[in-house]
């Protein structure tokens, strides 16, 4: 007996759900079996869209909640807003909360996902990408100056298996030519690229700004997770933001202080006054620098105190999402995420408590996990023509 026939005649829609499933690996192309599970996922979920905004709201609070996820996805497989569906599913397919359906709306998806785009983002859209606490004028005065710190904060190559003036990659090499498709989409164009022995992907404070991504990326990592951890340097080379890995939070704060000094020497907050480093700072900046950290450094000195954590914090938040964008598939980007977290080297992200667990103790999957079903998001997918339809 055919899904259908459970599905319509018998009214069986717990088989008629496995049988489509089986029909659909069997061969994902059929048409009729796909209309035929997004059928009878409408006809299984009655939800408004009133209340489909009660549980986007409830996800935003509790971004694992499984039953709001699977409310999602089956409304929009119902309206047929594929690629919104997909993203749910992809997020419950990381969470290790998928159904049968959801399992396979999911991997049917992955095969019809691009591999490339050839997209750029607008400076509208680079902005908005930024986690909104990250949106102030420490981020304005960080980007004026984070790529004119190599002689205070000259990078460290050998720390990460770097030789130079040998590894230095040539703009044909199949490397360099994967870090600049990804860096285009968010208009980063001067950059080096150097090929490392102890690292993955990360980024140093030459001048210009360095990428060095590990010789074994391609080996260890599939194309998706290599995108997402790409995506993240380029936002981290667009943002200027090499710097603040060879900084705790007190000398960041010491360094953005001391420049707002630059142009106001009385400011009193962010840190303790330091005229001697204000002066160095002045001489290693370039005159375009020094005049791009004036509006910022009146903002600061006029405005309300900010908190120099938080604002680093949101900007690694921001690179995860600008991973996360040109990875396209959700549940890959999260995984990478997951895995990103050397305090717990025998998570066992096949466990679904596991996985709930870091959730519940790690902000920044949470956050990623909040971005990955709002609007925001689904709209620079369908701008780079990362979609599933």
């Amino acid at each position: 007996m055919n899904a259908g026939s459970y599905a319509k005649p018998l009214d069986d829609s717990e088989k008629a759900t496995t049988a489509f499933c089986a029909a659909l690996h069997l061969d994902s192309g059929r048409l009729s079996v796909r209309e035929g599970l997004t059928a009878l996922l409408s006809r299984d979920l009655v939800v408004a869209p009133m209340s489909l905004d009660d549980h986007r709201a409830r996800l935003k609070r509790f971004p694992a909640h499984a039953d709001s996820l699977h409310a999602l996805f089956r409304y929009w497989a119902r309206v047929h807003q594929n690629d919104r569906a997909f993203c749910a599913a992809g997020v419950l397919t990381f969470l290790k909360s998928a159904d049968a359906a959801e399992t396979t709306f999911y991997a049917e998806g992955c095969s019809w996902l691009a591999h490339e785009t050839q997209g750029r983002l607008t400076q509208p859209e680079l902005e908005a990408l930024v986690h909104p606490g990250a949106r102030n004028p420490l981020f304005e005065l960080l980007r004026a100056i984070g790529g004119q710190l190599a002689t205070l904060y000259p990078p460290r190559f050998d720390l990460l298996g770097v030789d130079r003036r040998a590894d230095r990659l040539k703009d044909d090499s199949v490397l360099c030519k994967a870090v600049r498709s990804v860096a285009q989409v968010f208009g980063v164009g001067e950059f080096e690229v150097y090929q490392a022995r102890r690292t993955r992907v990360d980024l140093e404070t030459s001048e210009p700004l360095s990428v060095c991504v590990g010789h074994d990326l391609a080996r260890k990592y599939n194309l998706r997770e290599q995108k997402f951890l790409l995506g993240r340097a380029a936002l981290g080379l667009l943002n200027k933001t090499a710097v603040l890995k060879k900084l705790s939070v007190t000398e960041a704060t010491e360094l953005l202080g001391n420049s707002v000094r630059i142009h106001q020497p009385g400011y009193a907050g962010l840190g303790s006054r330091n005229d001697g480093a204000s002066k160095r700072l002045r001489k290693a900046y370039s005159w375009k620098a020094v005049r791009a950290i004036a509006a910022p450094a009146l903002a600061i000195a006029r405005g309300e105190p900010l908190d120099v954590a938080h604002t680093i914090e949101a900007l690694g938040w921001s690179a995860d999402r600008a991973g996360l964008i040109v990875c396209g598939d959700v549940a890959a980007g999260l995984d990478m995420l997951l895995r990103d977290d050397p305090s717990a080297p025998g998570l066992r992200t096949s466990d679904r408590a596991q996985v709930l667990g870091a959730v519940a103790k790690r902000r920044e999957l949470r956050e990623l996990l909040t971005y990955a079903l709002s609007d925001d998001f689904f709209c620079l997918r369908a701008r780079l023509g990362l979609t599933v339809h």
